[in-house]
């Protein structure tokens, strides 16, 4: 059962997650190297071994910190001001090159990414502030879904 996304992630697989874990064979090993928004792996029911991989460093850090402190994650995007200014203030930073203001803390680097995936045009509401609070109730209500599918994963 589909738990829904958590990265509104550029070639995002799900709206074809269901066809393609109908499609799949019966396994106990699952590897996935291209991870992404992980919408095959949410989709499926769990393997007996499963790895998760994406050459984007903040993808992996991403999963990981929702992993390893869902709570703080959450904590941190509940108190996010989910404005232009702040969606603005990283994707400036990706157009430098940048790709994001790095900090020293995986939690912050966790959180802009998160902020820069769904603040965009595709996930803005209807309300009139420019920020997308409906969007943002629903990804802290899933973080928690969310980590009980991560922490199947072991640390690397």
């Amino acid at each position: 059962m589909s738990i829904g996304p958590v990265l509104k992630y550029p070639g995002s697989k799900w709206r074809m997650a269901d066809w393609i874990v109908a499609n799949m064979p019966i396994h106990h090993t699952y590897l996935e190297p291209f991870f992404g928004s992980g919408a095959v792996f949410f989709t499926k029911d769990p393997a007996k071994v499963e790895t998760i991989n994406d050459v984007d460093n903040h993808i992996v850090n991403f999963f990981k910190v929702l992993r390893e402190q869902p709570d703080e994650l959450a904590r941190v995007v509940e108190l996010t001001p989910w404005s232009r200014l702040e969606y603005e203030t990283y994707l400036t930073s990706a157009k430098e090159k940048d790709y994001f203001l790095q900090s020293e803390d995986p939690i912050e680097n966790a959180r802009r990414l998160l902020i820069r995936m769904n603040m965009g045009h595709g996930s803005r509401s209807s309300d009139m502030g420019g920020g997308n609070t409906m969007y943002k109730q629903k990804v802290v209500g899933i973080l928690a879904r969310v980590y009980g599918k991560t922490f199947r994963t072991e640390s690397a």
